[in-house]
């Protein structure tokens, strides 16, 4: 029988692309869950092995070390550790240099107005649509509760399933309006040059005074792999 979908395919689709790509198949949970901000991402430029995380002076000390020089010996590659507070910060900064710039973020401002310009006049029919919905399923579930009450049919599992759906959709039509009335009201034109600018520090500054999950996972989202060959590094 035909059921009515809970989540639209739109949003289907980007979570499962989500599940998929956190997979323990796809990615090893260690790559998702370490604190380590490089797990994952950075590579030894000169034999192309992996580089993670090591310690010293009883954990004072931290550094990233290619996984050939731990493995096999020394002079198997020539790459040399480095800090990890040093080399985390200059690929944040270098990072926030090439995404946080003014002139991206103002180009995002303007992308932003324009789609909302353009979906304005959508949403008022959206929202109508989903109104009138609403007031079908509210007029269902007042007639099948009259029926009950009439004796008209009796209150078994299956009304009570055919209850709990009519409930159910009811409550995803509020949250779906409460969306896009939401969507209509964003005060985008409101916003200026300026205080994108000043947003645009802000997040700098988040995301390189204190690496954090969330900074990991934002890099993760540009970033598909650093190389360090013991003098510079390439994003």
């Amino acid at each position: 029988m035909a059921v009515d979908p809970i989540l639209d395919k739109q949003v289907f689709e980007a979570v499962e692309q989500k599940r998929h790509s956190r997979s323990p198949q796809v990615t090893p949970g260690r790559l998702v869950s370490s604190p380590t901000l490089r797990t994952g991402l950075l590579r030894c430029a000169n034999c192309g092995a992996a580089m993670t995380a090591a310690t010293g002076k009883g954990g004072r000390y931290r550094y990233y070390k290619c996984n050939t020089r731990i493995s096999q010996h020394s002079t198997a590659c020539t790459t040399p550790a480095v800090s990890m507070p040093k080399l985390d910060g200059l690929v944040l900064a270098a990072f926030a240099d090439k995404v946080l710039t003014p002139e991206r973020l103002r180009e995002m401002l303007r992308e932003m107005k324009t789609h909302l310009k353009n979906t304005h006049g959508r949403q008022d029919e959206v929202i109508r649509g989903l109104q009138w919905e609403l007031g079908e399923l509210e007029l269902a579930t007042n007639r099948l509760y009259e029926a009950v009450e009439k004796d008209l049919l009796p209150m078994d599992n299956m009304l009570r399933k055919r209850a709990q759906k009519l409930k159910a959709r009811r409550d995803a039509v509020l949250v779906e309006i409460a969306g896009a009335r939401r969507q209509g009201e964003m005060p985008v034109a409101m916003l200026s040059a300026k205080q994108m600018d000043v947003f645009g520090a802000a997040l700098r500054v988040r995301l390189t005074d204190s690496p954090s999950g969330a900074t990991k996972r934002y890099l993760r989202q540009f970033v598909g792999e650093i190389r360090f060959d013991g003098k510079r590094v390439v994003m």
